[in-house]
């Protein structure tokens, strides 16, 4: 297998943990490889070895992946790739709830780096993003057959993600069937055509219990609640379980079958209504009604994906919250949600804080969390570490 020798820069990222390297990262030209190739980086000032990939036709991308440190093998042992997929899918089964329905293997943070999968009750769906990875896809297919013989396993690549390693596109695989899962004693059905858009969030797995147990513990009848970016329900669904009466479920998507659906099948059909409407027009038809609300949740799409727009993003969640915080009544409970990378944790809650003062609302921090447990993370500063989720008391 080829070696090639880390830049000093390079060396410094791989040794902090960093698991995506560019070309200056690299002291040496990768062009003699093909797409994919599995090789060894070397760190001369530790004499250590990173078992890593390289692409050297990646596009405004990471030329290279680093799977883990490793001694030098004369050659790649496809049982490498399998020992970490067995050990990722294996990490889940920790965490109750966890080995049927949840993200079985989460990219570089299990070590894997261009692999996401996700399990439901009926199927398993991968997504493949990176060459050296893409390498040993039918092989990744049949592994899951075999230790999922009852379950539907389907590729369905991200065709923007794999634009970047200038990977081909394959004809995407359909499923047949809607999709189901169980989360937090919660049943849930997906539509087959939204399946083949964006499947599930497992990632606010946790934040979602502990909003139902946070609503538990208040002595306020919570009454009235609304799910914004409501997607198939999830948030609103644990609200009701929780004890809520009532829950308005709003996406700009259309998702009223998916959260009427999911209203019948945990008993709540009589308690929820969807609304199909942009969020800050359905907020501002709402404000001229005068209609309050005893809980809101706000858990949108990510604001931006590169640092540019991270200003941009920031003034878009100030928009939204100060919004929100008019149709809030008093005493009532707002939970606030982020999945963007670029505004962080103290950003993000500043951003809240911001909000309230500009609507003079006061504001009681009452619980905060990060992603679940299948969506491994080491610190709060790690690349994996996406997520927010912050609820308040709002006075």
């Amino acid at each position: 297998m080829k070696v090639f020798e880390l830049s000093k820069d390079g060396a410094q990222k791989a040794t902090k943990g960093t698991k995506e390297l560019y070309l200056k990262d690299l002291a040496e030209s990768i062009k003699s490889c093909v797409p994919g190739e599995w090789v060894y980086l070397k760190n001369s000032r530790k004499a250590n070895y990173y078992l890593a990939f390289v692409n050297p036709l990646a596009i405004n991308a990471p030329v290279a992946h680093i799977l883990k440190e490793s001694e030098i093998l004369s050659e790649i042992d496809k049982d490498i790739l399998f020992q970490l997929i067995e050990l990722s899918v294996n990490k889940r089964a920790f965490f109750k709830g966890y080995r049927d329905c949840s993200r079985l293997v989460y990219g570089s943070a299990d070590s894997l780096p261009g692999l996401i999968v996700d399990s439901y009750s009926n199927a398993i769906l991968i997504q493949i993003n990176t060459a050296g990875i893409d390498r040993f896809r039918d092989e990744i297919k049949k592994f899951f057959e075999i230790k999922s013989p009852n379950k539907k396993i389907l590729l369905l690549d991200n065709e923007k993600y794999r634009e970047r390693e200038n990977l081909p596109v394959f004809e995407k695989e359909t499923l047949q069937t809607d999709l189901e899962l169980v989360e937090n004693e919660l049943q849930f059905r997906i539509s087959s055509d939204t399946v083949q858009k964006v499947g599930y969030y497992y990632d606010h797995r946790e934040n979602r219990r502990r909003s139902g147990q946070l609503i538990q513990l208040m002595d306020k009848n919570y009454k009235k609640g609304l799910d914004l970016f409501s997607y198939v329900g999830s948030w609103g669904m644990h609200f009701l379980q929780a004890g809520l009466e009532n829950v308005e479920f709003v996406d700009q998507g259309n998702m009223e079958e998916n959260v009427l659906t999911n209203l019948k099948l945990n008993g709540f059909e009589s308690q929820g209504s969807f609304v199909r409407n942009n969020v800050f027009d359905f907020i501002k038809r709402v404000k001229k009604e005068g209609r309050k609300y005893d809980l809101i949740c706000s858990d949108p799409p990510a604001f931006c994906k590169s640092r540019k727009e991270e200003r941009k993003a920031y003034e878009g969640y100030l928009k939204l919250h100060k919004s929100i915080f008019e149709l809030l009544d008093r005493d009532s409970l707002f939970i606030a949600c982020s999945c963007t990378f670029y505004v962080d944790l103290d950003s993000f809650q500043k951003n809240i804080e911001e909000a309230a003062f500009a609507k003079n609302r006061k504001i009681q921090l009452l619980d905060c969390g990060v992603q679940a447990f299948d969506h491994p993370i080491t610190n709060l500063s790690n690349k994996s570490t996406y997520l927010k989720y912050f609820a308040y008391k709002v006075e």
